[in-house]
């Protein structure tokens, strides 16, 4: 067992990450129900906080088919009093379903968006023609937009056509948009959508994810940024150059903050991402260099795991994060406290430990510096979330542990210091 030897006064200056997310020990809280509308598959939450009660709009994939599909997406509602109980409406049936036989949206629907305002329920969603892999080639796909007073009940589509169309072809954007993430300006008056553009190579067989903005007056008509995508892939090698997508957004006071799925290129996207940036434009993105959590971070569970974490969606509810999101046992909850979010324009302030050696072989230490007045710690999981450890670590240090007991392999370190948290792969060999 590793145990703590020493610490070592020392002062560095590194960089900076955000986290403190805790998955919910209930996880899945909510399972597709198997009735016809949502036997084979439910997904792409999206969450609004009422009163005192959770409401989610989600996709429902199941039976009647169109066009010969095995099955087809439509837009399902769920509400919920704790966000991990959730009762369906009229067990799964759709509140919006697939447009009649000939329109643009007459096969699948998909990422919806919910958007409250004075009026009622404003919902975007990805609707299409020919749902399968070659979106590229249906010169219909695109976000289309609803209107409802109650959220429920009585859909009405605004216009016969997508609000927000795909790219020309060679552009970032020119297989298909979806999962947008809107908000309303206030100030300006304007709307703002962040939407996920994908383009294809056909050479390569190979789809890639990028997220982008759009803004508008009135909803229906869109503009999209000049300078997109807003919030690109990473540099090769990293844990988001695959794919950027599905983006989840909401404004606190002059801040926007953004939460989003990556993937890597690296083990062919296995594992997923869930990323973090802040901006105050909407346009100009500050985005953390590590990720908040992924599909093997502890607790793990590879039935509830695996799939996800995809197409996060927040609520805040004035002191915490709600996080929902997509995997592929159903939908999972993590939550996270009011000073989980951590304005990236602080960075400079910050400090990101250092665990080394990595590989190692015996002992391990790691660099930290906690907060004023935060204490932190150093904790040790196994790839299946047991922990082996947890050690207390306060001011400024070097924690050194003893690994002789572990076997050789993989192990999660995670590192707390203070109101961030950072977690680092470590291999142990021999």
């Amino acid at each position: 067992m590793l145990s703590r030897i020493a610490i070592v006064a020392f002062s560095a200056s590194l960089l900076f990450s955000q986290t403190q997310w805790e998955k919910s020990s209930q996880n899945p809280v909510m399972i597709k129900q198997n009735t016809t509308y949502d036997w084979a598959a439910i997904g792409q939450p999206a969450c609004l906080l009422e009163n005192d009660t959770f409401k989610m709009w989600y996709v429902a994939v199941g039976n009647p088919c169109r066009s010969g599909l095995p099955y087809t997406g439509r837009i399902a509602y769920a509400y919920s009093l704790d966000g991990v109980q959730w009762i369906m409406n009229v067990t799964g049936a759709p509140v919006l379903d697939v447009a009649s036989a000939g329109q643009w949206d007459d096969t699948w629907l998909d990422t919806p968006e919910i958007l409250r305002d004075a009026q009622g329920y404003k919902l975007f969603y990805f609707g299409d023609t020919t749902m399968n892999v070659t979106h590229y080639l249906s010169p219909y796909v695109g976000i289309g937009l609803a209107f409802s007073p109650d959220g429920i009940n009585r859909w009405q589509r605004v216009g016969s056509t997508a609000v927000l169309s795909k790219g020309n072809t060679g552009e970032w954007d020119d297989a298909w948009v979806e999962s947008p993430a809107v908000c309303y300006d206030t100030v300006s008056g304007t709307y703002l959508m962040w939407y996920t553009g994908v383009s294809y190579s056909i050479a390569l067989q190979d789809w890639h994810c990028q997220i982008g903005l759009a803004t508008s007056t009135n909803c229906t008509t869109w503009t999209k940024y000049a300078g997109n995508p807003v919030v690109p892939t990473g540099t090769s090698g990293t844990w988001n150059d695959k794919w950027v997508a599905v983006p989840a957004v909401i404004k606190k006071s002059s801040m926007y903050e953004m939460w989003f799925s990556a993937k890597s290129s690296e083990g062919n996207g296995a594992t997923a991402y869930i990323g973090y940036a802040t901006s105050s434009n909407g346009r100009d993105w500050n985005i953390c260099q590590e990720p908040l959590f992924s599909t093997d971070s502890p607790p793990y569970d590879s039935a509830v795991e695996k799939g996800g974490p995809w197409a996060p969606d927040i609520v805040w509810n004035g002191t915490e994060y709600f996080m929902w999101y997509e995997t592929a046992a159903g939908f999972c909850l993590a939550q996270a406290p009011m000073d989980a979010s951590v304005n990236i324009a602080e960075a400079q302030e910050a400090f990101e430990p250092e665990v080394f050696p990595n590989p190692l072989s015996a002992a391990l230490s790691v660099r930290y510096q906690c907060e004023a007045n935060h204490a932190g710690f150093v904790r040790i999981f196994s790839l299946n979330g047991q922990r082996l450890l947890e050690a207390p670590v306060s001011g400024a240090g070097t924690w050194i542990g003893d690994a002789s007991n572990l076997a050789p392999g993989a192990y999660l370190i995670r590192v707390s210091t203070g109101r961030k948290m950072f977690s680092r792969r470590i291999i142990l060999l021999r």
